[in-house]
């Protein structure tokens, strides 16, 4: 993974980077955390943007919750291709980029985008793992 704030390159998803949390946030018993809430708390202690370079998909974490979009990249057709499964050569789109600089970033809407996603999903679990 890679963290979009200060562009530093983390292990994330995996189980090789669990450790034991020393603080939990907000009450919250959290036994272990993923190699992306261990940089987030390093990096900006309680907000990350991240993008999932082998997936193709940005994170979107606040806490302990979080969600996922696609990247802003898209192929010659103007697809977005989410998990790479198309092996198709991808191009930044700057619209989506400067959507995602501009309404999610620079607004201050991490936190809001993740509850809007929350709200449709019906697992919202397993963030603090990631």
């Amino acid at each position: 993974m890679l963290c979009l704030f200060c562009g530093e390159i983390f292990c994330g998803q995996g189980i090789c980077c669990l450790k034991p949390a020393s603080t939990a946030t907000g009450g919250a018993r959290v036994p272990n955390i993923g190699g992306a809430q261990q940089h987030l708390r390093k990096c900006q202690n309680n907000l990350g943007l991240l993008i999932n370079i082998r997936k193709c998909c940005v994170f979107y974490l606040y806490h302990l919750s979080g969600s996922w979009m696609v990247a802003p990249y898209i192929d010659r057709y103007g697809e977005v291709d989410p998990g790479l499964r198309h092996s198709r050569q991808l191009f930044l789109n700057q619209k989506r980029y400067d959507a995602l600089l501009r309404t999610v970033w620079l607004s201050h809407g991490i936190p809001s985008v993740i509850s809007r996603k929350l709200e449709m999903d019906i697992n919202n679990g397993g963030w603090e793992t990631i």
